[in-house]
């Protein structure tokens, strides 16, 4: 069996144009073929086959499995994954170098494993298939007896090569190389005091169920006895007891309960001034991150999708922290979460005037220049609607109706009142405008007109009332039912 710690040598090399074929045939694969495939060739691997050309592979499959739901899709245990386990709740999809506590990006695991790998000592191997052989029988508890010891190894070597590296400029510089960057450099730094609570941390994610309410006392006193064993052995461990549960919990505010909860803090002062504070500082820079993304979305090109999904993130968080903890608006936290407000209200302050104009912009009028209705303000429909573009309108109004649902709760009511009147007027003008042409349309005009109307009819859904767009589908019956529209 090998023992993973050099890549396997007897692997069959895909020549560069075989590969982009093989690319091309396992695009076409059903998503169901395609998991299947992936796993079938994982467990190869894992078994210690070698006579597939992995790599190659699973490149053509990779971007058939992104499309799927990570959670539905379960993966084939390996060991990388199995020892990354311990922080999978503080593992982020993160591609900036800012490191920030209690967040490991994804993209650092891969170099953490190779240095591991090279730098563990004679029984890395060993230790390697011993982790293998417990998770090719599904075993918990064998699993986690064969990754205790390669926990321990990793966390002195982790901390042995931190130390030398911070005393010395030269090693430093040549483990940040290594690693790719200074962001995995303290990534790694961040893992070596996570696995000093490795026993712990693995103990509590085999006895909670995937999916934990702290609200049930069996559930809560587990995780309170391994706060406590942590909170005595190594205090500084303790943020990630609760951390590491964020994959665990229906809402990721509930994190800011538990913590409250094991530390019995009245409100956010007093989680600050406990050992959990990295929970609270955790959460409150997510909203800080949701309130970003949605300040510097882009007037012009912005995805309504998106930002929609930005909006929701924040809202939610934000109310449910409150909830969950009393939060002071004169503390820091408090501060924090105000200012983050500020920064979602103009952001779609921006989006919003960006949306009236983008919609004036696209639901063209003219004056009319002969027939009755010269000198009035009517629709430019000389050629059919773009699909796209009314595609695209459905969505900008879409992220209208999703604003409106939290106008009150984050302080941009007024402004959303005025952005959704405008909108409104905008739209009902431009559709009465579409169905007074078909009253006088010709037979040759009448189809694309129809169009228009249908298409005005799946924007305007999103924010006008039912009895509006009940009463806009009455006209437009009306409309292509008049008898002048039989007219050559």
């Amino acid at each position: 069996m090998s023992n993973s710690v050099k890549p396997d040598a007897k692997q069959p090399v895909v020549a560069p144009r075989k590969e982009a074929q093989l690319v091309g045939l396992l695009s076409a694969l059903s998503d169901e073929l395609a998991t299947q495939l992936a796993q079938a060739l994982e467990r190869d691997r894992l078994s210690g086959g070698s006579g597939l050309p992995y790599d190659a592979i699973l490149s053509g499959l990779r971007p058939k499995l992104r499309e799927q739901d990570p959670i539905e899709r379960v993966r084939v245990p390996t060991p990388q994954r199995a020892f990354f386990n311990i922080i999978d709740g503080i593992i982020v999809n993160d591609r900036g170098e800012e490191k920030h506590p209690g967040r490991i990006a994804r993209r650092s695991l891969e170099p953490i494993w190779r240095w591991l790998l090279s730098n563990m000592g004679d029984k890395t191997g060993l230790m390697v298939d011993e982790i293998t052989k417990a998770l090719l029988i599904a075993d918990r508890e064998a699993i986690r007896a064969s990754l205790a010891p390669f926990d321990v190894a990793a966390g002195e070597a982790i901390r042995g090569a931190i130390k030398k590296a911070e005393a010395t400029p030269k090693h430093l510089k040549e483990l940040t190389t290594t690693l790719g960057g200074q962001r995995s450099f303290e990534d790694m730094k961040e893992l070596g005091r996570v696995l000093q609570i490795g026993p712990e941390l693995r103990h509590l994610r085999d006895a909670l169920p995937p999916v934990i309410d702290e609200a049930i006392p069996e559930e809560f006193e587990i995780i309170r006895k391994v706060y406590d064993e942590v909170e005595a052995k190594f205090p500084a461990g303790a943020p990630y007891i609760v951390l590491n549960l964020s994959t665990r919990v229906a809402h990721p505010w509930e994190l800011f309960g538990i913590a409250a909860k094991l530390v019995q803090a009245e409100n956010d002062q007093d989680l600050k001034q406990s050992d959990l504070a990295m929970v609270g500082e955790w959460l409150v820079f997510d909203l800080e991150s949701e309130a970003a993304a949605i300040k510097n979305l882009k007037v012009s090109s912005f995805d309504p999708q998106q930002a929609d999904e930005f909006l929701r993130r924040f809202a939610m968080l934000q109310a449910g922290m409150t909830r969950e903890v009393g939060m002071r608006k004169d503390g820091q936290w408090g501060k924090r979460l105000l200012k983050a407000r500020g920064a979602v209200s103009d952001g779609l302050e921006a989006l919003f005037a960006g949306i009236l104009q983008e919609l004036r912009s696209e639901l063209l009028m003219q004056k009319a220049t002969s027939g009755a209705k010269s000198g009035s303000m009517v629709p430019v429909v000389d050629n059919p609607p773009d699909p796209k573009l009314v595609r695209r309108l459905e969505t900008i109004v879409l992220f209208l109706a999703t604003a409106r649902l939290f106008a009150s709760q984050l302080g941009y009511g007024v402004a959303f009142e005025k952005t959704k009147t405008e909108a409104t007027n905008l739209l009902e003008d431009y559709g009465k405008g579409v169905i007074d042409l078909l009253h006088t349309a010709k037979r040759r005009d009448r189809d694309r007109i129809i169009v228009w109307a249908e298409a005005c009819q799946k924007v305007m859904v999103a924010i006008f009332t039912d009895d509006a767009i009940k009463i806009f589908n009455r006209r437009l019956a009306a409309a292509t039912a008049d008898p002048q529209q039989d007219k050559s």
